[in-house]
């Protein structure tokens, strides 16, 4: 069994996105999809001493409405980075595993990339390496596909493609992936991810879920990739 997931690369993602690539032979980049402004593919939060705080990478999308993923410029005028950085910083400096990890966070902010898939893709590498995750990782923009094709048309093409008999999918998109008789003809098996949020030790008294996997990270370092599993449902 041979088994797929393709994800869209979002920015410093969450515990749940590290779980289905976890359970993945090949995990698909989806980046020659429409980008879609002011979503996860941008953002992310963390955790403050007052709450969630939300960090954004801003983009250059004026004029650029239709613009695929892999295509989209961040403004690197804004200066954003540093303040991202000082964000983590000033909220993590006393977690338990902050020195261990954020010297490595530091070094892919201030590499300033011109495109908002390159540093999605560097901070999910960086993740994969740290939980140690091992996956063959292919951007979908290499794979020939034909045109105009509809979502599930172009899941499963990518799946032929990568040689996937399983389709791990996430628990959002059984919106248009009612009919799993075009997996099922093409010879693919179709599951949805299924995640309970697991509790952890977070720095404050009140837990929030559904963080970057950063402040999983910066808690409790080489055993997060436990506590990411912990929360998988058969």
């Amino acid at each position: 069994m041979t088994v797929g997931v393709i994800l869209q690369p979002t920015y410093l993602p969450w515990l749940g996105y590290f779980d289905m690539i976890d359970q993945a032979h090949v995990y698909i980049i989806l980046d020659d999809v429409q980008f879609s402004k002011r979503s996860w593919q941008q953002r992310n939060r963390l955790k403050s001493d007052t709450g969630p705080v939300l960090l954004t990478c801003p983009c250059i999308t004026k004029s650029l409405r239709h613009q695929q993923i892999k295509d989209v410029h961040l403004d690197t005028d804004s200066k954003f980075y540093s303040k991202h950085l000082k964000t983590i910083e000033l909220n993590y400096r006393r977690a338990k595993f902050f020195d261990r990890y954020i010297d490595d966070v530091k070094n892919i902010l201030e590499r300033r990339h011109h495109k908002l898939v390159d540093l999605n893709f560097d901070f999910i590498n960086f993740f994969l390496t740290e939980l140690k995750i091992d996956v063959e990782i292919i951007r979908s923009s290499t794979i020939p596909r034909k045109p105009n094709t509809t979502k599930q048309d172009v899941l499963v093409e990518i799946c032929q493609a990568i040689g996937a008999n399983t389709y791990l999918s996430p628990a959002g998109s059984t919106n248009y992936l009612q009919d799993a008789a075009l997996f099922e003809e093409s010879g693919i098996k179709l599951t949805f991810h299924s995640y309970d949020h697991p509790t952890y030790e977070q720095r404050g008294k009140i837990f929030i879920p559904q963080l970057s996997t950063l402040d999983l990270l910066f808690n409790h370092g080489p055993h997060s990739i436990e506590i990411i599993r912990s929360g998988r449902n058969s």
